[in-house]
């Protein structure tokens, strides 16, 4: 039976998150409804809506997200169908109990295993196409900046697809330790170790042939710049400030963008032209055992303690690198 309101979450003022009891959304022709039972905590939620100003409805925050269909339009989700599934643009957001899903922002997932581990393929679905956007990788030297989930998918893809060195750098030891497990052949902890003189050590001198900015900072940004060989790659995946902002600004070091004349590639899956074909391919090469991207996840907590989530993300501590709520 389906219920005719369900609670919705979303931030009311900075770092507070507000709970709506709202109605059932009705589906239309092709759509689903979803039961939602899995919802991932993303950087990009803390850069874009964990500090968003005081709103009366709320701002909305989660796309990291899984659940059953429950109610379907569609011909090819049916009854049952456990999926990962984006908002579109017109929802609430995703932190809700039932959510409308079309067949264009939804990834069939096995009935079979934890849906807490399925539901970080999203997350890894969008490092998986910024991959496919680099060319080949193999042989190549890649320095991945920031290893939050982000960056630690960027490492394990990485090391699966035959780079020769994958250097990661973070301040957080914790975080590289977990680099070392998903593949990373060296780490550098930039608060500690001069990343320039580190980078130029492992890599003979040449630095890096590919530079992954995964952390989402000014700083980061330059250091891509500067640590990349000439002629190499900068891939930006990190969002800087507040990226749904278009009036944010970055200070570049444009020394070094002359300096060393890199091919800049910005990636974000959501915005290409199928924002759910690299998710779906994530799935399936999870479910054939090329890599199970659930191992990220080291916090799991009912929905209902979503502001304990969305705070102990926000802090860094503990250990945390991917928290997936779960339903009550």
């Amino acid at each position: 039976m389906i219920p005719k309101t369900m609670s919705v979450m979303r931030t009311i003022a900075p770092q507070k998150l507000g709970v709506f009891q709202e109605k059932i959304p009705e589906i239309k022709n092709n759509q689903c409804l979803i039961k939602l039972e899995r919802w991932s905590v993303c950087g990009s939620d803390i850069k874009a809506g964990w500090d968003h100003k005081k709103n009366t409805r709320g701002y909305p925050i989660c796309h990291e997200l899984a659940g059953t269909i429950v109610e379907t339009k569609s011909g090819k989700f049916k009854i049952g169908q456990r999926v990962i599934a984006l908002p579109s643009p017109a929802d609430i957001g995703g932190l809700c109990e039932f959510m409308v899903g079309s067949p264009g922002y939804m990834a069939k997932i096995p009935g079979e295993g934890d849906l807490s581990s399925w539901v970080i393929c999203q997350p890894s679905g969008t490092v998986l196409y910024s991959c496919q956007q680099m060319g080949t990788i193999l042989g190549k030297k890649v320095l991945i900046l920031g290893q939050g989930g982000i960056g630690l998918s960027f490492a394990a893809i990485l090391a699966r697809s035959g780079a020769s060195q994958i250097i990661c750098s973070d301040p957080i030891d914790d975080r590289l330790s977990f680099s070392k497990k998903v593949g990373a052949t060296h780490v550098v902890n930039p608060s500690k170790t001069s990343i320039d003189d580190a980078v130029a050590e492992i890599t003979a001198g040449s630095m890096a042939d590919i530079v992954i900015e995964a952390a989402g900072y000014e700083q980061t940004l330059n250091d891509a710049f500067r640590l990349v060989k000439q002629y190499g790659k900068v891939i930006i995946f990190g969002m800087v400030s507040d990226g749904n902002n278009p009036s944010t600004l970055t200070s570049i070091a444009t020394h070094y963008l002359l300096q060393n004349c890199p091919t800049i590639i910005p990636t974000a899956g959501g915005r290409s032209a199928d924002p759910i074909a690299h998710i779906q391919t994530m799935v399936d090469l999870k479910e054939r055992g090329w890599w199970d991207p659930g191992e990220l996840i080291t916090h799991q907590l009912p929905f209902s303690e979503a502001q304990k989530a969305y705070e102990m993300y926000a802090s860094r501590k503990d250990g945390v690198v991917k928290i997936v709520l779960h339903d009550d």
